[in-house]
C-alpha cells in the first residue's frame, strides 16, 4: 500500500505490527515529524468569519482539503510517524461526540465545542451508531476526498 508524502510505509507499517504483536524487527517503533520548509504564515481571518462560513472552513472540501494538505506536504515523516488529517474537527476525539449526536459548535478556525446532552449522568442516554449522523457523513465526503 502506497501513503502519500510516507515513502517507507510499508517498512514503517511491519514495525508497528510487530510491536503490537509483542515483537521487535530492528528498533522499537517511534514517531518523529518535522518541518521540511518555512511555511508562509497568513494572517487568520477567522475572526471575521460568519458562522456559516465557518461552517464551510471545516467541511466544504475545496476549503478543508487544501487547507489540511499544506501542513502535511510540508512535513517530514520519519520513523513510524504518518500524515493524519481530521476533516470537520479538530481532532478525531472531539468529534467522537458529535457522531453519538452530541451538536457541533464551531467557535473559530482553532475551536469546536460539543454541545453536552448529558445532564445527569444516573439518566444517561444509550448510544448507538447511526450511519445517518450529520456529522459522520461530512467526515466521509471529506475522507474520500483525501
Amino acid at each position: 500500500m502506497e501513503l502519500i508524502y510516507k515513502d517507507d510505509w510499508d517498512e514503517a507499517r511491519r514495525r508497528m505490527e510487530a510491536w503490537w504483536e509483542g515483537e521487535i524487527i530492528d528498533r522499537v517503533p517511534i514517531k518523529i515529524s518535522a518541518p521540511i520548509q518555512k511555511r508562509e504564515i497568513k494572517k487568520d481571518k477567522s475572526w471575521s468569519l460568519s458562522m456559516d462560513n465557518l461552517k464551510g472552513y471545516f467541511t466544504d472540501p475545496r476549503q478543508v482539503i487544501p487547507r489540511l494538505e499544506k501542513p502535511i506536504e510540508n512535513t517530514y515523516w520519519a520513523g513510524e510517524a504518518f500524515p493524519v488529517m481530521f476533516p470537520v474537527s479538530i481532532g478525531m476525539v472531539a468529534i467522537l461526540a458529535n457522531y453519538l449526536g452530541s451538536p457541533l459548535k464551531f467557535m473559530d478556525t482553532q475551536t469546536t465545542w460539543s454541545v453536552p446532552i448529558i445532564d445527569k449522568w444516573d439518566e444517561c442516554p444509550e448510544f448507538s451508531f447511526n450511519p445517518e449522523n450529520e456529522w459522520w457523513k461530512k467526515t466521509k465526503v471529506l475522507s474520500r476526498q483525501q
